[in-house]
């Protein structure tokens, strides 16, 4: 009988681990994988547009990179939506700049 119940306690354990390291692995702040996303967003800056930016939009160019969600997108899209995308944010950051 103590053996058994010995077991069942060794089983609960075992699934309120597995559990909460589940729960830790949800919790855990998404900012870990977008902080990536910014490292390689400024890689890729520095690689396929050191030679179409001048360095006042490069600048800018890393500031708009500090946000998570463009760094993302930014990652996602490729070619010419790619340098579009980030020309209309160069010319937001611009117009705003003025303001």
């Amino acid at each position: 009988m103590a053996s058994k119940l010995s077991n069942d306690f060794m089983v609960v354990q075992a699934s309120a681990t597995k559990e909460l390291e589940l729960l830790s692995e949800v919790l855990r702040p998404a900012s870990t994988q977008h902080g990536l996303d910014q490292a390689k967003a400024i890689d890729v800056l520095q690689s396929e547009f050191a030679d179409i930016l001048d360095i006042d939009d490069m600048v800018a160019a890393f500031d708009i990179m500090e946000n998570e969600t463009r760094a993302a997108m930014f990652l996602r899209m490729t070619g010419a939506p790619r340098e579009k995308w980030l020309q209309h944010h160069l010319q937001l950051t611009r117009r705003n700049a003025l303001i």
